[in-house]
Formats: C-alpha cells, structure tokens, sequence
C-alpha cells in the first residue's frame, strides 16, 4: 500500500521545505516527485521538511481548514499547517508540480503587492537563478540534451500564471508580515518533465535542487 500522511525532519533554522501535493502521481492529482525534491532541497539547505504523502486524493491539506467540511480531513489542513508555521518561519519554500504553467520553472511571493526590499531581494534571487540554470546547461553540459527551462517569477514577472494567490500557506504568511513579522514564502512549480524525467538519465534532480537552492543565503542575509 502506498503510504498516506505527513512526512515530517526537524532541523535547526526556521527555513521550512514543504510539498502538499506529493504522491505517486496515478491519481491524476498529484505532484509526482515534488516531494522527493522537497526532500532533496530540504537536506542541501539544512532545512526542516513538511511533506504530505498521496492525501491529495483525499483532500488538498493547503485549503484553509474552516473550509473543509469534513473534521477529519479538516484535521489534516491544520496538521500541515500547523509543521510549518510552529515555530514561526523566516522562509517557506513550497513545491510544486504543473503541466500548464507559462514557464517551466514558476516562482511566486503569492501576491502582488510587495515593498521594496522584498522586490530587491526577489530580483537578487531571480538573477541567481538564471545564472544556475545557465550553468546547469551549458551546451557540451550533461543536461544539454534536455530542454533548458524556462523561468518566471511573481511579482516580477506579470506573466506567470501560477501565481499562488489563494494557497493558504501563503495567506496565511501575508497575513504574518501585514502583521510586521519579517516572513517570506516563495510558492515553486515545476513543470512535470523536470519532475519525472526519464530513467537512466542524468540526475535532473540533483540540478533542480542546486538551481533553487542558489541565491537562497543572499535572499535571507545574515542568516
């Protein structure tokens, strides 16, 4: 049988890895390997891990639990939710999977309206990723058979489609720096070729990892 829950690492640091949607990718709902990337990032940046296991399928844990009508599936939102923001965070990183983003990489604050030092700190981050990505595929590269991705980021970029607005895990840390505590979330989707690359291939993965995880001690200085 599959395994259904939450998969939960704690280490030191208010860095929180968290994929909602992870599971075997059968159902249709799922982010096939979004958890296994989670895990990946989770472990290069020294950060606690939240990962929901093939619940999709039963209830999608990042909705706001007063909307669930079911208490037990309710209970599996708060759960969730509960990992990430206790304690508070300084930065959630959530992943994702998508087949019909504009870009193959979609990165987003989840809203729009950010200040200043946040769009400095995004465009810092954005110009480190594109140099990974660069790097990653170079032409006489292991990965240069393999189509290079695109990259876009919220609010940066206006085209993004997958903006996160009405994910909950990123209301809710909107809500926390209205509130002035100093919180960031950045809401990742990856498009399903990067996700379930072929087998016996380079490890794709491994790239990923390196490409979200670059930029990330300049975007949180100091910590």
């Amino acid at each position: 049988m599959y395994f259904t829950g939450l998969q939960i690492k704690k280490r030191p640091g208010r860095i929180i890895v968290a994929a909602p949607h992870d599971g075997d990718d059968a159902d249709g709902l799922s982010d096939g390997n979004s958890g296994l990337i989670a895990a990946r990032l989770a472990e290069r940046l020294g950060a606690s891990l939240v990962l929901a296991r093939n619940l999709r399928r039963l209830v999608d844990v990042n909705k706001d639990p007063e909307n669930v009508a079911d208490p037990r599936l309710a209970a599996w939102c708060r759960r969730y939710q509960e990992r990430i923001f206790r304690p508070l965070p300084l930065l959630v990183l959530e992943i994702h999977g998508h087949v019909s983003g504009h870009f193959d990489l979609e990165i987003s604050t989840g809203y729009r309206g950010i200040d200043a030092a946040y769009r400095e700190r995004l465009e810092l981050y954005r110009r480190d990723l594109r140099q990974a990505i660069d790097h990653f595929w170079l032409p006489c590269g292991p990965l240069g058979e393999i189509k290079k991705p695109t990259l876009g980021v919220f609010p940066l970029d206006a085209d993004v489609k997958l903006k996160a607005t009405r994910t909950y895990t990123f209301q809710l840390l909107r809500a926390l720096r209205l509130l002035g505590y100093p919180c960031y979330g950045l809401h990742v989707e990856i498009h399903r070729y990067l996700r379930l690359p072929p087998p016996g291939g380079p490890d794709l993965h491994a790239a990923l990892v390196e490409i979200l995880a670059a930029g990330i001690k300049r975007f949180l200085p100091g910590r």
